[in-house]
């Protein structure tokens, strides 16, 4: 175990039209973290980003950012990460249709793999400016009945985005091309959790309030083993 200040975390306050996203969202998850933060007036954990040339991009909290500007809060807390603490992986999205009619290219930029009746199909785009545009008319064909899973399906139909790199979501992102949700999942090493940020630290914009805040929380404590928590 180590103990770290949070000033050492590399933890912002940042307005929330310099962070870029990346994938859609769940509109009624986002109702519900609103009425948890009406409620408890706090915003537990900071939204996780890695800084591009102009922005941060969001790699885990979009729901959380987009929560806060439901509610008109213009500033997030964020925790800016280095790409060596991410593992970049991807979800396999699994349904049950079992034909989907769409474009198929024999070859050119590989994408992900879609399985239907045990008959795979390699993705490919022609350019990377049409990734996005790609992933969602594939997504829309299956959205209503897919879940994402961890695992390799062993039966249905699945898709999975793996041929997706850092950059090529970087670049989506950074041209505001956004991708269907649950695509990526990112394994973060070093995770900050339970900042506990009070929502008028962050309605008041003011950067000395954040300093203030961040000079009050004491030292926080980093397992080097596998930890469970029960919340």
């Amino acid at each position: 175990m180590y103990n770290y200040s949070a000033e050492s975390l590399n933890l912002k306050m940042v307005p929330t039209e310099m962070l870029l996203e990346h994938e859609y969202v769940d509109e009624e998850k986002i109702k519900r973290i609103c009425r948890t933060l009406r409620k408890t007036k706090i915003i537990n954990d900071p939204i996780q980003c890695i800084k591009m040339d102009k922005g941060y991009l969001v790699i885990d909290g979009h729901h959380r950012l987009n929560a806060l500007k439901k509610l008109g809060i213009r500033s997030a807390p964020i925790q800016v990460l280095e790409k060596n603490q991410i593992e970049l992986d991807y979800w396999f999205h699994s349904f049950d249709i079992q034909e989907i009619s769409f474009s198929k290219a024999k070859d050119g930029i590989y994408i992900g793999e879609l399985v239907i009746n045990n008959q795979s199909t390699p993705l490919f785009v022609n350019d990377k400016n049409e990734i996005s545009d790609y992933a969602n008319k594939l997504f829309s064909c299956y959205k209503k009945s897919y879940k994402a899973v961890y695992s390799k399906p062993q039966d249905g139909s699945w898709i999975r985005f793996d041929g997706l790199s850092f950059e090529d979501i970087e670049e989506q992102a950074a041209n505001f091309k956004i991708m269907p949700p649950t695509i990526t999942r990112f394994i973060i090493k070093f995770r900050v959790l339970n900042l506990n940020v009070p929502i008028t630290v962050l309605k008041g914009n003011n950067q000395n309030d954040w300093l203030d805040f961040i000079k009050r929380k004491e030292h926080a404590r980093v397992y080097d083993q596998p930890v469970v928590n029960f919340n």
